[in-house]
């Protein structure tokens, strides 16, 4: 593969990636919540789906289960810890556990639980934005895999 093949491939990549953050960000911004530089585990799920659109971390019932069960893991933590760093590893340790037992490990949801145990969020974060913002992951993700088969 020649250097301007392996730039052009990585230009794509970056292009596809930066038009789905901004459309996650738009919705979510004027749409739903503001507060959206907070959720930073949707970057890292972008970044993993486009890189590695075919990995097992990136399916679509990785990618929403395992980021829903792990911000409710956050989300509890808060509730019983307010307040404590200990609620940022109770999430994350309880994330790990129920995802591996589930099968849904994505390693952006991790920091979905911290986010989550930071005690900013409550209940109606869990649908907005991180369920319909994963849902535009998963979509775009989708897309992409699309698009990658159609060229072959």
């Amino acid at each position: 593969m020649s250097a301007s093949s392996i730039f052009m491939e990585a230009a794509k990549k970056a292009v596809f990636g930066c038009l789905v953050f901004s459309a996650v960000a738009l919705v979510h911004s004027a749409f739903l919540t503001p507060d959206l530089w907070l959720l930073g585990f949707f970057g890292a799920a972008i970044t993993l789906v486009i890189a590695e659109p075919e990995s097992r971390f990136t399916q679509p019932r990785a990618l929403l289960g395992g980021v829903l069960i792990s911000f409710c893991c956050g989300l509890l933590a808060a509730h019983f810890m307010p307040g404590e760093p200990a609620a940022i590893v109770t999430a994350c340790s309880a994330a790990i556990l129920l995802m591996t037992l589930l099968r849904v490990q994505n390693p952006p949801a991790g920091a979905a639980a911290a986010i989550a145990a930071s005690g900013t969020y409550d209940w109606t974060a869990l649908l907005a934005p991180t369920a319909t913002g994963m849902i535009m992951i998963v979509l775009a993700h989708q897309a992409w895999k699309h698009l990658n088969h159609a060229r072959l």
